[in-house]
């Protein structure tokens, strides 16, 4: 992301109550709103080089995540509070039904279960939610 020390200033830089994610989109809608062009140039690369959220546990990064695309929708998209209910209602689903695949993804990189039990335990959360929706 590149952009002038003038624009980053005049736009008061990255919003705060983002700890994780969704900074640089709010960012750029910020800017477009007050007049300024975004591009997008898909062939660059970025590769980071020191991953501060790899001392983070997983479920934690998820929260943020989902935090991060509650608090993006009410500072810009807001408009209609029953509307505001059920986006809040669908983040948090999204949230809840996506977090056992997130604990299982970190269960095994962390603890020593059995690849083949925690297949299965996935496995059967799969069938379910499945069946669920």
């Amino acid at each position: 992301m590149l952009m002038s020390r003038k624009i980053f200033n005049e736009l008061r830089g990255f919003d705060e109550d983002y700890l994780i994610f969704s900074e640089d989109v709010d960012y750029c809608f910020r800017a477009q709103k007050a007049g300024y062009r975004i591009l997008y140039y898909p062939y660059i690369e970025v590769i980071h080089t020191i991953n501060l959220s790899k001392n983070t546990s997983s479920i934690k990064i998820h929260y943020q995540r989902h935090r991060s695309m509650w608090i993006y929708y009410y500072k810009h998209l807001l408009r209609n509070p029953l509307l505001a209910m059920v986006v809040f209602i669908v983040i948090s689903l999204r949230f809840l039904f996506t977090t056992p695949s997130v604990l299982f993804h970190f269960l095994r990189k962390s603890l020593s279960f059995k690849k083949s039990t925690l297949y299965f335990v996935n496995l059967i959360y799969r069938i379910i939610f499945t069946a669920i929706t």
